[in-house]
Parts: C-alpha cells; structure tokens; sequence
C-alpha cells in the first residue's frame, strides 16, 4: 500500500514537472508568429510568461521581423525592376 502511494505520488510530480518544463523552438516560433498577427491565444500567452525565456522570444522576434523586412525589399525590388 505504502509503495502505491508513493508510486502514484512520484508520477503525479513528474506529470507537474513535464507541464512546467521550457517550451521548445517551435512552440516559440509559433508564438511569435501567433503574436505578430495578433491571433495568440490566451493559453498560448500564459505558458508563454510563465515558463518561457525573453531571450528566445527576443532571438525569434528578431529573427522574424529581420526575414519579413528581408521579404518585403526583395518584392519591391522585384516590382520596380519591371
């Protein structure tokens, strides 16, 4: 009896531990872009400020906005050449 509490006890802590850990790269890639289009949800934002780190969402939001800009001067280059 005692072993099954404990047992129960220790997988519950892991369950709460894999919930809590860092999100990964393509959760913040996708947070990122949600955000810029302004369609991120509010569990999305939560998990977000609680568990994730400012210099990966600034790293990707740098990235993103650098690749957008990149985008948009190669479109217009491409219209004016013609």
């Amino acid at each position: 009896m005692h072993d099954t509490i404990i047992g129960i006890i220790s997988y519950s802590v892991h369950l709460m531990e894999r919930r809590m850990s860092k999100p990964g790269i393509l959760h913040v890639i996708k947070s990122v872009l949600a955000a810029a289009i302004g369609v991120q949800s509010e569990q999305n934002r939560k998990i977000d400020f609680e568990r994730g780190s400012l210099s990966d969402y600034l790293v990707v939001g740098a990235i993103t906005s650098f690749l957008f800009i990149l985008s948009i001067v190669f479109i217009v280059s491409i219209i004016t050449s013609e």
